[in-house]
């Protein structure tokens, strides 16, 4: 017990002084998504093709989901690389092998806070913050407030994508 209490906690930074039960975890116990963890498989299963022997289906799912996703998340990384006010954050591809679906990016002259609230008003939702990566953000010189972040899954639409994108452009031209 004297040695643990001697350890650093694994948890977020700003919990520091945490229990020693939670020193060695690195966030906090979420049992409602263990919970879920066998339907997972079957949803996966579900997405590969049909006739995908089951010991090749998680495979086959995760290249489907990984394509699908590539092919989404390509027009929001155009648009957002070709924006003069916009600093995309990671490389300006969609490719799969080199950037998740997940985007973030900060807008010159525009507070990061300020992006959700414009494209709430059309029913789109963006995040902003530093996303538990708050050292990073602030080395990076992303602003105090962080960065915006659009998240596509694979169960986005093409559709979702385009109104995503429209309502980037109008709410980086308004004052």
């Amino acid at each position: 017990r004297e040695v643990q209490a001697e350890l650093a906690s694994l948890n977020h930074f700003f919990l520091e002084g945490a229990p020693l039960t939670q020193r060695l975890q690195p966030g906090n116990v979420n049992f409602e998504l263990t919970s879920t963890l066998p339907a997972i498989i079957e949803y996966l299963e579900h997405l590969a093709p049909a006739g995908t022997p089951r010991e090749d289906a998680l495979d086959a799912a995760y290249q489907q989901i990984a394509a699908r996703e590539e092919r989404l998340v390509e027009p929001l990384i155009s648009w957002l690389a070709a924006h003069p006010r916009v600093r995309l954050v990671g490389p300006a591809t969609a490719e799969r092998a080199t950037r998740a679906p997940t985007v973030s990016f900060t807008v010159d002259g525009l507070a990061s806070s300020a992006v959700p609230a414009r494209l709430e008003r059309e029913r789109v939702a963006v995040r902003c913050g530093h996303f538990y990566a708050y050292r990073l953000i602030r080395d990076l010189g992303l602003g105090a407030d962080g960065v915006v972040r659009a998240s596509l899954v694979h169960y986005n639409t093409e559709d979702e994508v385009e109104r995503l994108v429209r309502a980037l452009d109008r709410a980086l031209d308004e004052p």
